[in-house]
């Protein structure tokens, strides 16, 4: 029984030890680029052993779209699915990378490091796309990434698409769906993390009343009853996807999310 208390006890100050410190490198997933990307242009920044670059698909003096995906990357995929879709035509669309995907070098050693960084590469990259008007488009994690990023620059608007109503509340929903980390749901998360991102303050500090969450009926991973209320509680519109679960929302949705981001953009 002492063994087995030893152990107990050594798996849950495991537990404690990797929420504190190794959280950055368990939420970003690595990746490598198979294909050539197709941008016209790219730019990076590189600084505590961390790189992030963003690809830029349009022409300059359109409307500026910046797209921040989620954990596992994937410029690609977003290439075949956002960048080529003719509803957001009209969009000069920028795709950003972090570390240890895509082609970025290194690894995500500190969300903050990163943060900054990101807003670095969103300054200067809006700079050079001379964007007459900037919107913020981030899914799942990078939700919380673009939510982030965007109370630093001066956007006209941002869409949401999955997120979590904050980083403890995305870790415990990530740890419930793995046998082996499900325990740690007991651990005080919240305490634990270095800083605990809020989804509901960094709404209340944007610049631009111009929001949207998006958010799948049947979405498991960030279930949209965690939102709703964040929604309702600050006059947020809430699109609900029928059926969409956190993977086929962003398909899903692709149409509606278009449609407000050109009625954003044809207001000015």
């Amino acid at each position: 029984m002492r063994i087995v208390a030893i152990l107990i006890l050594a798996y849950f100050a495991f537990g404690a030890l990797f929420i504190r410190f190794a959280i950055p490198y368990f939420l970003f997933s690595p990746n490598k680029v198979t294909q050539p990307t197709e941008e016209i242009r790219n730019f990076s920044i590189s600084s505590s052993q961390m790189q992030v670059i963003s690809r830029t698909y349009g022409v300059q003096g359109k409307p500026c779209l910046f797209f921040f995906p989620g954990q596992h990357g994937g410029v690609s995929r977003y290439e075949n699915e956002l960048v080529t879709s003719p509803e957001l035509n009209t969009f000069n669309i920028t795709i950003f990378s972090y570390p240890s995907q895509d082609g970025a070098l290194g690894n995500v050693s500190s969300l903050e490091k990163l943060n900054a960084l990101l807003i670095r590469l969103a300054l200067l990259t809006e700079s050079e796309n001379s964007c007459p008007q900037l919107y913020l488009y981030g899914r799942s994690l990078g939700a919380m990434v673009a939510v982030s990023v965007s109370t630093s620059l001066n956007v006209d608007g941002i869409v949401l698409e999955g997120a979590s109503e904050s980083l403890a509340s995305a870790l415990n929903n990530k740890f419930n769906k793995i046998w082996y980390l499900s325990p740690y749901q007991i651990l005080p998360i919240k305490m634990l993390l270095k800083q605990n991102y809020n989804l509901e303050q960094l709404i209340i500090e944007q610049k631009t009343g111009n929001i949207l969450l998006v958010q799948g009926a049947v979405d498991k991973v960030t279930p949209l009853r965690q939102i709703q209320s964040i929604a309702k509680q600050n006059h947020i519109d809430i699109l609900e996807v029928e059926n969409g679960n956190h993977e086929s929302t962003f398909i899903l949705a692709r149409e509606q999310v278009a449609s407000r981001l050109n009625q954003w953009a044809n207001r000015h």
